[in-house]
């Protein structure tokens, strides 16, 4: 009997040897696992960082550049016709966008070459266009100098303008707070997309709004030359038919 029992103990141990070396084996696969993991993510970001500094930011083609200053020196319809063509190959910048603002709030232009560009500042660059000429307008006017008043005015205009052709679907925000938006046309608040559009503290001419997305577009402290109205305006999903008063901050409807 009690060698029954040395053996059945030496069996044991053995068993308990086995289980405890597939233990071990199993924990050093695991680790050994992780760390190859690791090790690939680690060169994955590794790579990604590299190759994020490493690419280079589009650059605009020399002839682009070169019809920039011609267009800049002659903004007239000859000059603009290569520069458009430019600009529909690309890349467009936002470096050729700012130089561009400042050559339409520098000088009066015809109108259908104001047009023109402001249908390219929309398509090409939108959100640059209005922060670039909200700034030179806010600039303009706390300069106080009458030489200035100019390009408050051709600001306000091309505001207007590039708000007129944004697309129904655009949600995003635009901030024009502090903005002198008193030069515009009989088109401003004509079926414009105004959503998210924020007035606050701006100085607007006033007049008769129709059919405009007003949804989210903020109006507080607004200085009015006249009373402003909209009539079938709308609000996120509601459309108010009959004809809403600006007062106090907000709309009253009717």
């Amino acid at each position: 009997m009690p060698d029954l029992q040395d053996t059945s103990k030496s069996k044991v141990w053995d068993f308990g040897a086995v289980v405890l070396g597939l233990c071990a084996l199993f924990i050093v696969g695991a680790f050994c696992a992780l760390v190859i993991v690791n090790g690939l993510t680690a060169s994955h970001v590794t790579t990604t960082i590299v190759d994020a500094k490493t690419t280079p930011s589009p650059s605009p083609h020399p002839a682009a550049l070169a019809d920039l200053s011609a267009f800049e020196a002659r903004p007239d319809a000859a000059h603009w016709t290569p520069l458009h063509q430019d600009f529909v190959v690309g890349p467009f910048t936002p470096i050729m966008g700012s130089r561009l603002v400042n050559v339409l709030v520098s000088r009066d232009l015809p109108r259908p070459l104001v047009n023109a560009v402001a249908e390219d500042l929309s398509s090409f660059d939108e959100g640059n266009a209005i922060h670039d000429l909200r700034l030179i307008n806010i600039a303009s006017r706390v300069d106080g100098d009458p030489g200035t008043a100019a390009e408050v005015r051709r600001s306000s205009l091309f505001i207007w303008l590039i708000l007129a052709l944004r697309s129904s679907y655009d949600s995003g925000g635009v901030d024009l707070t502090r903005t002198d938006l008193r030069t515009g046309g009989n088109f401003v608040g004509q079926g414009m997309n105004l959503q998210s559009v924020d007035f606050t503290g701006a100085m607007m001419g006033g007049g008769e709004w129709h059919g405009s997305n007003l949804t989210f577009a903020q109006f507080t402290g607004v200085q009015l030359e006249k009373p402003l109205t909209c009539t079938g305006c709308s609000w996120g999903n509601i459309r108010v038919a009959g004809r809403a008063k600006l007062a106090d901050n907000g709309w009253v409807l009717p």
